[in-house]
């Protein structure tokens, strides 16, 4: 991780890199320059870090004369409470940092222009944002619960790759209308995976069973168990797949868990079933709202 060579201070509103060493409207003598390889105290007090020389969203000037852009930021960044506004677009970040919902009163994110894939889950306990700015990153899709972020009066999410909502949706800039399609994105998902969890059982081979649950990640001592099970073959499985519903992907979302469960089949050489389930879901998703 490249450093942040600054310090935030809470007498500064907004904070600034460039014109932290020249402000004399403060007590005291400005702070003297972090060394290499040293990182600065991150203030719990700050309010505001904002473009467009911010101490989070660029690094210091290299000796070519150009600030170098920032691919990850300290996981010290979210212990700033008090921030209200945070700018750190124009960089290389490939994801906002996951304890970011600590920042209860953050009103103004703007993370656009960056190689951001996803939105970490705790982005949804912000319930005082009013802002979102993630245009121009590599989103395919929101979190389900987006239409938490009660607050929001401005979104941006423009030049994505958004199938979930898809662009038609989200660049309207409409949190009900984001949020309606999410909440029946999500209810067809489920549907989607319980149905799928019903045909498995019926489709896995007792020849395949045991290599199944070890794709599933099953422990030995488990997979042993069930085996000596008098039981019928399909329950069996059902009772592997209830134990990967809790153990393995209890935080995906139900799509991103049907997504894993046809990998597993794949790698469990059941191509028949996990192409047949594919099929079915490109098929479910066909149906228009």
């Amino acid at each position: 991780m490249k450093h942040i060579n600054s310090c935030l201070r809470s007498d500064l509103h907004p904070l600034q890199y460039a014109d932290q060493s020249r402000r004399t409207d403060r007590p005291g003598p400005a702070p003297a320059p972090a060394r290499q390889g040293e990182s600065r105290e991150w203030s719990e007090n700050a309010t505001c870090i904002k473009q467009p020389v911010a101490v989070v969203t660029k690094c210091p000037p290299t000796a070519a004369g150009r600030a170098e852009e920032i691919r990850d930021l300290p996981d010290e960044l979210c212990n700033l409470t008090n921030l209200k506004e945070l700018d750190i677009s124009n960089n290389e970040l490939k994801a906002i940092p996951a304890r970011i919902g600590e920042m209860k009163n953050l009103e103004k994110l703007v993370a656009a222009y960056n190689n951001i894939t996803y939105l970490p889950k705790s982005l949804t306990e912000l319930v005082k944002l009013k802002c979102i700015n993630i245009r121009g990153n590599k989103l395919s899709s929101l979190p389900s619960d987006f239409g938490q972020l009660q607050s929001l009066e401005e979104i941006d999410l423009k030049e994505n790759l958004l199938v979930r909502p898809p662009k038609l949706v989200c660049e309207g800039g409409k949190r009900i209308e984001i949020e309606q399609y999410l909440k029946y994105a999500y209810a067809k998902d489920k549907i989607f995976l319980e149905k799928t969890l019903q045909l498995i059982p019926k489709s896995i081979p007792a020849e395949g069973f045991e290599h199944f649950c070890k794709k599933l990640r099953l422990p030995s001592s488990d997979i042993t168990s069930l085996g000596k099970l008098r039981m019928p073959l399909e329950e069996k499985i059902k009772s592997a797949l209830i134990w990967w519903q809790d153990h393995r992907v209890a935080m995906l979302e139900p799509g991103e868990a049907t997504e894993e469960l046809i990998r597993t089949l794949d790698k469990a050489d059941l191509n028949e079933l996990a192409s047949k389930v594919r099929s079915l879901k490109i098929c479910t998703q066909a149906i228009k709202l």
